[in-house]
């Protein structure tokens, strides 16, 4: 148990980021993020009942490395990076880089997550998630998926997509990225969004859901999130 080092309980406030030790409580992220992106506050409020999240930790979440942890989409597509200590050590490394495979990181013998950096918004930016599960509260995920984008001239500009539950690790979603870049939002189709998903992750069967429904609601949970923010401009 690391809760009662000092160290790693610490928060840095910049400007432009949170620095978010490793023994900071998954309550008090969310507390400190909710402001600047509810919906991310939101998915930590679902991720347990309030003694877990007093408990639990994003370093923890992340290290853990579940194919469906539920911060992760969050922190991929808000480019959230980890620092890493191996002894006087340091190490600076971006989330999307982490995951090797199912539950397999980067970390040598001995490195561990110091804290987790998390960017703040940026004028004009907009970020949504979202987290489907079959018991709303408390419950593992189907799929979380989370995307920051901005609205330039009417399109989707600088688009980062992300998932839990399609791959070995929680990632990115480029293919998807590339269809949504560009474009107005109501020029994006399922069709297009579909024919991403099917080249971008192998179809597999789980026991929280088929593969048809976590594609399928991967692609409408993009579809909501672009089309509740069609009139927002840079």
């Amino acid at each position: 148990y690391l809760g009662n080092v000092t160290e790693l309980r610490q928060v840095q406030d910049s400007p432009q980021a949170w620095r978010v030790g490793a023994a900071v409580s998954l309550e008090d992220t969310m507390n400190l993020i909710k402001d600047a992106y509810p919906d991310f506050a939101e998915v930590l409020r679902r991720f347990g009942s309030p003694p877990i999240r007093s408990t639990a930790t994003l370093a923890g979440n992340i290290a853990n490395g579940s194919p469906i942890g539920d911060s992760m989409p969050c922190l991929l597509a808000l480019s959230a990076v980890l620092h890493l200590r191996r002894g006087s050590k340091t190490r600076a490394l971006s989330l999307e880089q982490f995951y090797t495979g199912q539950k397999k990181t980067v970390l040598q013998p001995g490195e561990f997550i110091e804290s987790v950096e998390i960017p703040k918004p940026r004028p004009g930016e907009v970020f949504k998630a979202h987290k489907i599960s079959k018991r709303f509260e408390q419950d593992i995920s189907a799929t979380c998926a989370a995307i920051r984008f901005e609205m330039v001239n009417g399109q989707l500009k600088n688009v980062q997509l992300a998932y839990n539950g399609l791959a070995p690790s929680p990632c990115r979603a480029p293919r998807l990225e590339a269809v949504l870049e560009g474009q107005a939002p109501a020029a994006v189709t399922a069709a297009a969004l579909d024919a991403a998903i099917a080249a971008s992750f192998t179809a597999r069967d789980g026991l929280r859901a088929t593969w048809a429904y976590r594609a399928f609601v991967a692609r409408n949970l993009v579809l909501q999130f672009i089309e509740d923010n069609q009139t927002v401009e840079a």
